[in-house]
């Protein structure tokens, strides 16, 4: 819950740094790779049906998917880049699965988002697959906070957000066109734009003149 009150605005710089930090610390188990949706589990029956999950299972404590997702976009939105970026690697299914015991633990595709995944004493397994709404939500949050692409009918707006030692290489098609497109972030510093090689400056380009460009997005340290 603490996501939607930084992503409506509602939270001032401050507190949503604070409940962000504290959400994080207490429902991220980073080394299991799982976002809680709550803790500790319910267990009063008469508060609703979420009781009657055992404990650690979809919304009684373990990792609902869409809030999992909302919150590293929650993350993004308050410039809490590097905490953002480590929950979105760990919504990734590859991430559960890139070794045997992974695998036997995870149960599942390393292909599809799964909607929830189970903490407790079934913790990292997988539930239900292929269908869940939360796959749409991950790859807005992948396309327009990790790779920065914010696109409207005139422009394309980058601010990514990948980590330092990253290189990126996409290909983007819009209604305007396509155009190849790098973010090199292979050394520290600010983000410098460069299209066909000449330097550019501000983040939001004019996709009329973007057909068949290439475009470069590169950490360069500051001259000043």
């Amino acid at each position: 819950v603490q996501s939607w009150a930084v992503i409506s605005g509602v939270a001032d710089k401050e507190r949503a740094q604070k409940v962000l930090n504290t959400a994080y610390d207490r429902l991220f188990d980073e080394k299991l790779g799982i976002v809680r949706l709550l803790d500790p589990p319910i267990t009063d029956k008469r508060i609703g049906y979420i009781a009657e999950y055992p404990r650690g299972v979809r919304e009684n404590g373990g990792q609902y998917t869409h809030a999992a997702v909302w919150f590293a976009w929650a993350l993004y939105d308050a410039g809490m880049t590097e905490k953002a970026n480590n929950v979105l690697k760990a919504l990734l299914p590859a991430s559960h699965t890139s070794d045997r015991k992974g695998v036997e633990t995870y149960l599942k595709e390393p292909y599809v988002l799964a909607g929830d995944v189970y903490y407790g004493k079934l913790a990292g397994r997988a539930g239900w697959t292929w269908y869940t709404g939360a796959a749409g939500w991950l790859y807005r949050l992948i396309v327009e906070k990790y790779y920065g692409l914010r696109i409207t009918d005139e422009n394309v707006r980058i601010t990514p957000n990948i980590p330092v030692g990253k290189i990126v290489k996409l290909k983007v098609r819009t209604g305007r066109g396509r155009f190849d497109l790098t973010l090199d972030g292979k050394n520290p510093g600010q983000w410098k734009t460069y299209i066909d090689g000449r330097g550019y400056v501000g983040a939001t380009l004019p996709l009329c003149n973007l057909d068949g460009k290439t475009v470069l997005l590169r950490r360069e340290k500051s001259s000043l």
